[in-house]
């Protein structure tokens, strides 16, 4: 059972063409997993990062084989999740 964990993020570009970026600051240690999710529910793209140590980090994800639109970010930490809204424009 993990413990709760308290941490920031954020995406950039948004919205974007090739990647994005996620800055997540980690109280402490944790596994990560992110994934991508078209508006009907279905996974596009779905990650696991493994353990990152507590700190500041980032992520670079790649979104250049998405076609335009909204999209869903999923980042799981430990027991947390957290959902964005994206765009990809080219």
């Amino acid at each position: 059972d993990q413990p709760d964990l308290d941490f920031e993020f954020r995406l950039f570009p948004n919205p974007a063409s090739e990647q994005i970026t996620v800055d997540l600051n980690l109280e402490q240690g944790a596994e990560i997993s992110v994934s991508i999710y078209g508006l009907d529910g279905k996974v596009l793209n779905s990650e696991n990062l493994g353990y990152l140590n507590d700190g500041l980090q980032s992520i670079a994800v790649p979104v250049g084989h998405l076609d335009n639109g909204m999209y869903v970010f999923e980042l799981k930490a430990g027991n947390k999740q957290f959902r964005k809204s994206i765009f990809i424009s080219k």
